[in-house]
């Protein structure tokens, strides 16, 4: 018969094993672009727009689904290949977290992405301009960039980029993060809680 001590070892052993299982099924639950998230990474609290920083008249877009889907044909075709952000060296300062995103074009209005896009002096969007009904998947698709890069260009004017109204300005520059963008009418201040670069 096992004493006491055999007991709370065998005990030990046994939760130590199952918190290492645990450790190694919940990257398999996780992506890469929730651990990139603002809101994941940010040490200041995001507070959420509030009734009275919104006219009664103006709704919030609709919620986007859980998962990216897989871009179809025609949007590779739009956008010159797969979509992807560039990892890039953290000795770059050319970059937000550890990525670059130099694919960004229009693509042209779609179904969730009907809104109004600002173009730099060579032609490239800088800005979008939320219309009703847009989603932030379709606007990704529109603009051949990924919902994560939408989200981290615009952690610090804005709550990032899931909540959408009418009218919202979101930035797409990674050297306006600081200047450029708007939710539901108010500019927030927020630590972006990761590397951006040097911003104009």
């Amino acid at each position: 018969m096992p004493n006491r001590r055999t007991t709370i070892i065998a005990a030990a052993v046994s939760v130590a094993v199952l918190a290492g299982l645990v450790a190694l099924a919940v990257p398999a639950f996780v992506s890469v672009d929730d651990d990139l998230t603002p809101a994941a990474t940010t040490s200041t609290p995001m507070p959420a727009p509030t009734s009275t920083e919104a006219p009664a008249a103006q709704s919030i877009v609709e919620a986007e689904p859980a998962t990216e889907p897989t871009p179809s044909e025609t949007y590779r075709e739009e956008c010159g290949g797969p979509i992807a952000l560039v990892p890039v060296d953290d000795s770059d300062p050319d970059r937000v977290v550890g990525y670059r995103n130099d694919m960004i074009r229009d693509t042209g209005p779609r179904t969730g992405a009907t809104g109004d896009v600002s173009l730099n002096d060579a032609g490239t969007p800088v800005a979008y301009r939320v219309a009703e009904g847009d989603t932030l998947w379709a606007i990704g698709e529109r603009l051949c960039t990924q919902r994560i890069w939408i989200e981290m260009v615009n952690s610090v004017r804005r709550n990032g980029a899931s909540a959408l109204y009418p009218g919202d300005t979101l930035n797409l520059d990674m050297y306006a993060i600081t200047s450029v963008g708007d939710e539901n009418g108010v500019v927030y201040d927020n630590d972006p809680g990761f590397y951006i670069p040097p911003q104009q």
